[in-house]
């Protein structure tokens, strides 16, 4: 009599795993119930089977399941996660599932590979912003004074500042300092990245490359070529002050 009994019980326990079952389940992420994640019984292709749905605000659902189903969970910012249905799972008529937020993996990132890509090229500013040495942002507290300044008399708001500087002679002052510092700039430049070309190139005896540079420096259209960076038109501008050089110090050059 027991044998029939329990042969009974596991008879009526296989066919009880092979019907599907509505359960209720809850999706968790970190703890907190988590809405929006789609559920699927991957297991299941009889269309009258609630075999689909979606987690509500409190991360619940139902669906029909049996035991060995396999149900996708899947959400934009949550990894993918299948889970195979037990059978206790069954007996509790409950799943309690735990997922993970996605993890996204940035792109490496070159930092010279865009190195065109400035506040110029994007239309921030119009043009490069050129930084003031010390002596110019003095130049720049002081004020520059002219003829216009003078109406500010009529107005009652004269700028006191530039007149005082213009007339004690500080203005014209960090004028000169200004330019100075411009030469001085430029020689560093004519030296650092073009002194090889001068001394082998052109000829000129490396006792006289200061001599030659201080040359360079007082032509007028100096500062344009330096700004340009253009090696080619920089050399060209170095062939032809060679000849002027000559010119000017022809007795001192044997």
């Amino acid at each position: 009599m027991r044998i029939l009994v329990i042969a009974f019980l596991l008879l009526s326990s296989y066919g009880f795993s092979q019907q599907r079952i509505v359960v209720k389940g809850f999706v968790v992420v970190d703890g907190i119930p988590y809405g929006n994640v789609n559920v699927i019984n991957e297991s299941s292709s009889d269309k009258f089977d609630v075999n689909s749905g979606v987690t509500d605000k409190f991360g619940a659902f139902l669906i029909k399941v049996r035991e060995g189903d396999i149900l996708l969970f899947s959400s934009i910012d949550l990894e993918v996660l299948r889970l195979s249905v037990k059978a206790e799972d069954i007996l509790m008529s409950e799943v309690k599932v735990q997922m993970n937020k996605r993890a996204y993996q940035l792109k490496e990132v070159t930092i010279d590979k865009n190195n065109e890509i400035n506040a110029v090229s994007l239309g921030i500013i119009p043009k490069a912003i050129k930084r003031k040495t010390q002596v110019e942002r003095q130049l720049y507290t002081a004020g520059d004074f002219k003829p216009i300044h003078l109406l500010g008399l009529l107005a009652g708001s004269m700028e006191v500042d530039p007149i005082l500087n213009a007339i004690n002679g500080r203005t014209k002052k960090l004028k000169n300092l200004i330019l100075i510092e411009s030469k001085e700039t430029n020689i560093k430049f004519f030296n650092d990245n073009h002194r090889e070309y001068i001394l082998r190139t052109l000829k000129i005896p490396e006792e006289e490359l200061s001599k030659f540079c201080y040359f360079l420096v007082d032509q007028k259209e100096v500062q344009e070529i330096v700004n340009s960076k253009d090696d080619l038109r920089i050399k060209f501008f170095l062939c032809d002050q060679l000849v002027n050089y000559k010119s000017a110090y022809s007795k001192e050059i044997k």
